[in-house]
C-alpha cells in the first residue's frame, strides 16, 4: 500500500497542492513563486512528500493500534470489573479466608463488595486460568461482554452451576463456542464443562480464560478463599481515600490497593509498554523524512542557482528567497500529511483488524483523532527544520555568480 500511494504521489502533488494556493497568495507573489516551483518538478517533490507520507503513516498506524487496544481494556475495564476499588494478592498464591468479606465491609466509605478467586486448572493439554465469581455479586457491579452466545440466556445456564465463559482468545485457539464444553481435569478426574458464552476478556495468560463460578471451583477442584475483592465506595465518596484507608488500616498484609483510575493507568501503562518497540521505527523514519526534505530543497537550489540570482537581480530580497524555500518545505510537507493520514488511517484499521483475527482479542477499531493532529503538525514542523539551511544557502547565493554561472 505504501509502495503504490509513492508512486501514486506524483500525479497528487497538483492537485494537492492547489489546497494551499490561496493561503500562500497572503505572501504576495513570494508565495505564488513557491507553489509554482513545486508543481514545475513533481518528481522530486513527490519523493520528499513520500517520505514524509510513510513516516505519518507509520505514526498512525501505531497509534491505531495503541488507542483502539488501549480504548478497548478501558471499556472492558468499565464494563466487566466495574468497582472502585481493588483489593488483591500480590501474587495468584495469596489467598484471603471469608472474614475479609466482613473486614473490608467495615472499612468506611465501603458500601458492597464481593470476592474473586484465581486458580490454574488443567485441560487436556496445558493450564489455564479459572477466575471464579459469585453470580450475584458480580452482577451487582458488572456485566459481561458477550461476543457469542446470548446474555440472559448464557447467565442463566451459568448460574445453574456446571457452565462456563471463555475468553475470545481462548474461544479462537481451542476452536470452541457456545454449546461446546471445556474438558478439565477435577478432584474427581476429566468432567465437561459447556460454555454457556464467549467473553470479551483482557485477562489471564496471553488472553486465555476461563470464567467460572466460585461453587464449581470449590466442588470440583477443591479451591476456595478469595484471590482478590472488588469494592463500591459510597455515593460522594473518594475511591482513592477510601483506597488509602484501607491500605493504612492494614499495612503489614500482603495485598495491593488500587482505586479504579490507578487500575486504568497500569493497564494504560502496560499497553503502551507492549507497543514501545515501534518508536524506534518511528523516529528512524522521521529522520529518513528530514534528511529527504533537507535533500530536495539542496538539490533545487543548486538546480535553480541562476533562477534565484535572476530573482534577487529583479530586486528580490534575500528574505523573500528564504521564504520562497520556506514555503515550499511547509507545503510539501503538508502534502505528505494528508496523503500520510489517509493511508495511515486505513493501515491503521487494517492492522487492527488483523491483530482481531490472529489473537482472537476483541478489538474494535477507534481512529486516533489526537495521534493524527500530533503526527500533521510533527510534518510540518520537521519539514520547516529540515529547510532552514536551504533556505539560508539560497538566500545567501551571490547574484553576480549565479547569473554568470547560466
Amino acid at each position: 500500500l505504501l509502495f503504490g500511494a509513492a508512486l501514486l504521489s506524483p500525479s497528487l502533488v497538483g492537485p494537492l497542492g492547489s489546497i494551499f494556493l490561496l493561503p500562500a497568495r497572503l505572501f504576495g507573489q513570494t508565495g505564488r513563486l513557491a507553489i509554482s516551483n513545486l508543481g514545475r518538478n513533481r518528481g522530486r517533490t513527490a519523493a520528499t512528500a513520500s517520505a514524509v507520507m510513510i513516516t505519518l503513516a507509520m505514526l498512525m498506524s501505531i497509534g491505531g493500534m495503541t488507542t483502539s487496544f488501549r480504548l478497548s481494556v478501558e471499556r472492558w475495564v468499565d464494563e466487566s470489573l466495574g468497582a472502585d476499588v481493588f483489593v488483591g494478592g500480590r501474587s495468584i498464591d495469596v489467598v484471603f479466608d471469608k472474614s475479609w468479606l466482613g473486614n473490608l465491609k467495615k472499612v468506611k466509605g465501603v458500601a458492597d463488595l464481593t470476592g474473586v478467586r484465581f486458580a490454574m486448572v488443567r485441560d487436556q493439554n496445558s493450564s489455564v486460568l479459572w477466575r471464579g465469581i459469585e453470580p450475584a455479586g458480580f452482577k451487582r457491579f458488572a456485566s459481561m461482554q458477550f461476543s457469542e452466545g446470548d446474555p440472559d440466556r448464557g447467565w442463566r445456564r451459568f448460574k445453574k452451576g456446571g457452565a462456563v465463559f471463555i475468553s475470545t482468545v481462548m474461544a479462537k485457539n481451542r476452536d470452541l463456542g457456545v454449546g461446546d464444553a471445556v474438558i478439565l481435569t477435577t478432584t474427581d478426574g476429566p468432567r465437561e464443562f459447556p460454555v454457556a458464552g464467549v467473553i470479551v476478556d483482557f485477562g489471564g495468560e496471553m488472553g486465555e480464560l476461563i470464567v467460572g463460578s466460585l461453587a464449581d471451583l470449590r466442588k470440583h477442584f477443591g479451591v476456595g478463599g478469595f484471590s482478590a475483592f472488588r469494592l463500591k465506595v459510597n455515593q460522594g465518596a473518594n475511591p482513592r481515600a477510601v483506597a488509602d484507608r484501607i491500605e493504612k488500616k492494614y499495612e503489614n498484609m500482603n495485598f495491593e490497593v488500587n482505586d479504579i483510575q490507578a487500575f486504568k493507568a497500569m493497564a494504560d501503562k502496560q499497553v503502551n509498554s507492549s507497543f514501545a518497540v515501534f518508536s524506534v521505527l518511528i523516529l528512524l523514519a522521521a529522520i529518513v523524512a528530514m534528511i529527504s526534505v533537507f535533500n530536495t530543497l539542496m538539490m533545487n537550489i543548486m538546480e535553480r542557482r541562476s533562477e534565484i540570482g535572476v530573482l534577487r537581480a529583479l530586486g528580490a530580497t534575500q528574505g523573500q528567497i528564504a521564504v520562497i524555500s520556506l514555503i515550499e518545505a511547509f507545503v510539501t510537507g503538508a502534502i505528505g500529511g494528508l496523503m500520510g493520514l489517509a493511508v495511515g488511517g486505513y493501515v491503521a484499521a487494517d492492522i487492527v483488524s488483523g491483530m482481531k483475527l490472529l489473537t482472537g482479542y476483541e478489538i474494535d477499531f477507534i481512529f486516533p483523532v489526537r495521534t493524527a493532529f500530533a503526527a500533521f503538525a510533527i510534518a510540518l514542523i520537521f519539514s520547516l527544520v529540515a529547510a532552514v539551511y536551504p533556505a539560508r544557502k539560497a538566500a545567501t547565493i551571490d547574484i553576480a555568480s549565479a547569473v554568470q554561472y547560466e
